[in-house]
């Protein structure tokens, strides 16, 4: 699409990531969440899994609970914003 510009010439400052976050229920205990984030960082460094996420251009982060959900918080504020204020609407 030749004459079609890219987002970041419409939005400046444009940055869309593809990210996944292991997330759990409201009210999970916390020594619960505690186990699964261990689980999720030991599994994250297993070598099959860094090569499997690195063949499919996945740049694994592993950051702790707090920087996560900061991470989270920050999307869904950025995303509220532009859907807001380029009054987005779902076709």
């Amino acid at each position: 699409m030749p004459n079609t510009p890219a987002v970041a010439e419409t939005l400046p400052g444009f940055e869309a990531l593809n990210w996944f976050i292991l997330a759990a229920p409201a009210g999970t205990p916390a020594a619960v969440l505690e186990k699964l984030h261990g689980a999720a960082l030991a599994a994250l460094k297993r070598p099959i899994v860094k090569q499997m996420l690195e063949r499919d251009g996945v740049d694994a982060v592993g950051n702790s609970r707090d920087d996560a959900r900061k991470f989270l918080r920050n999307e869904v504020e950025k995303w509220t914003h532009i859907v807001k204020e380029k009054n987005l609407q779902v076709q």
